[in-house]
């Protein structure tokens, strides 16, 4: 029997939407880990999501979660294991023979006729292996399809960016012959596949540190670049209930200091990298609660025809209509910059040779610049602790929305989430 079957016969579609963001990334596992805790016993016989879209480090969790599906008990559980799982900051590897690859792959790009010489077709600063056997051996990747075949999962997308065209590709993972409508923007496109390993290492290929992944003889980078919250993904699947974890703190406007220094090399890497994956979601999600706020104004006004007579005109448009959608969003209460650079200072680190004497010399000599980056780049365990904890703090805080977010009732289902925290959803 599918799982499908198992479903109130009235429910909502949700969707998972992880963000961007490298390292940061184990945040969402602590808030991935906190919502399993206090309602697993509900999704034991109920999808806690029908939909999942993932962008970079997102992408690498939304697998881990799709491979689990079918262990609705455990999932929040896999995903936190995978990133306790982390040792000595190996993911992200500087090495010198990873630096001199870049070099030769540099000097072959501004002097062809001794690209032959120096054999390098591709070449990133950083040892991509360690973390490409992080992807290939965190889950069991044939368990991701075999779940959305037996009805777990109705779609899984993964976001990368064409290296060429500079357009967004969004994957997808669906048991449907054909995919929805999608967007009218020239510059996204969709594809439907089985999702293999390239497809997450593609999406978490950040520029200059990783190399773009070929898929079907196209090279792909990190889709953080154009969509790091693969919000609109998520609503074309078909969800009519999103939660998005984002992995930044709402945006403050931070006034100049006259007299400033000229910005380290460090703090401009820091900030390169930080807008290379700014989003707009929270505009994004403002729209979406506008788009609400007039179909019920609309309905109010006119009457219960409003939303079809709307609908008609805006399908020929842009080829679905729009719906009332329910957006969760969380996000970190904290600086994650600070708490990386507070992580290394304190000694935390277990990185290893020249990774942690750069890790290290960055902390002490450029602390106030490098807050950005270091956080982008700390694939360590006591990092990755800390972002796990912070993750459970801030969903807990949304408890009440988690637990109406989760809550059928309103169109009729009977399956009503329960009302009180179990005496072990702590971390």
């Amino acid at each position: 029997m599918r799982e499908t079957e198992r479903d109130p016969a009235v429910s909502h579609t949700r969707a998972l939407v992880l963000s961007g963001g490298g390292a940061r990334g184990a945040y969402e596992a602590g808030v991935v880990g906190y919502i399993w805790r206090l309602l697993g016993e509900h999704f034991r016989g109920h999808r806690p999501f029908q939909v999942l879209c993932g962008t970079s480090v997102g992408a690498i969790n939304t697998i881990s979660v799709a491979a689990h599906a079918h262990e609705p008990l455990t999932q929040g559980e896999k995903l936190i294991g995978h990133w306790r799982g982390l040792r000595g900051n190996k993911v992200l590897n500087l090495t010198f023979g990873s630096f001199w690859q870049f070099a030769r792959w540099g000097i072959g790009t501004m002097i062809p006729f001794l690209r032959k010489y120096l054999a390098v077709e591709r070449g990133s600063l950083l040892d991509t292996r360690p973390l490409e056997e992080f992807v290939r051996h965190a889950v069991y990747w044939p368990q991701v399809q075999k779940n959305i075949d037996a009805g777990w999962l109705e779609s899984v997308s993964i976001s990368c960016t064409e290296m060429t065209s500079g357009c967004t590709k969004v994957f997808v993972a669906t048991p449907r012959r054909q995919l929805p409508a999608w967007s009218r923007d020239a510059m996204v496109k969709a594809e439907r596949c089985v999702l293999r390993p390239e497809h997450a290492m593609a999406s978490a290929s950040i520029p200059i540190l990783f190399p773009a992944v070929p898929i079907g003889g196209v090279y792909y980078c990190d889709g953080g670049l154009r969509q790091n919250t693969p919000l609109s993904p998520a609503l074309r699947l078909g969800a009519d209930r999103v939660l998005v974890i984002g992995l930044r703190r709402s945006s403050e406007f931070q006034q100049p200091k006259p007299g400033e220094p000229y910005p380290s090399p460090m703090f401009l890497a820091g900030k390169i990298i930080d807008a290379m994956l700014l989003d707009r979601i929270d505009y994004d999600i403002d729209r979406l609660r506008l788009v609400n706020d007039v179909m019920e104004m609309g309905e109010r006004a006119f009457g219960p025809e409003f939303v079809r007579n709307f609908n008609e005109t805006v399908t020929r448009l842009r080829g679905q209509p729009y719906k009332r959608v329910k957006a969760l969003y969380i996000r970190p209460s904290r600086d994650i910059g600070a708490i990386a650079l507070d992580c290394v200072k304190s000694g935390e680190v277990q990185a290893t040779g020249f990774t942690k004497r750069l890790i290290r010399r960055v902390a002490t000599a450029e602390s106030e610049y490098a807050a950005d980056l270091m956080s982008f780049l700390l694939f360590d365990r006591p990092f990755a602790d800390r972002l796990i904890q912070l993750g459970f703090e801030d969903a807990s805080r949304q408890r009440d929305e988690i637990l109406d977010f989760f809550d059928d009732r309103d169109v009729g289902g009977d399956a009503p989430v329960p009302s009180a925290i179990p005496a072990d959803c702590r971390i």
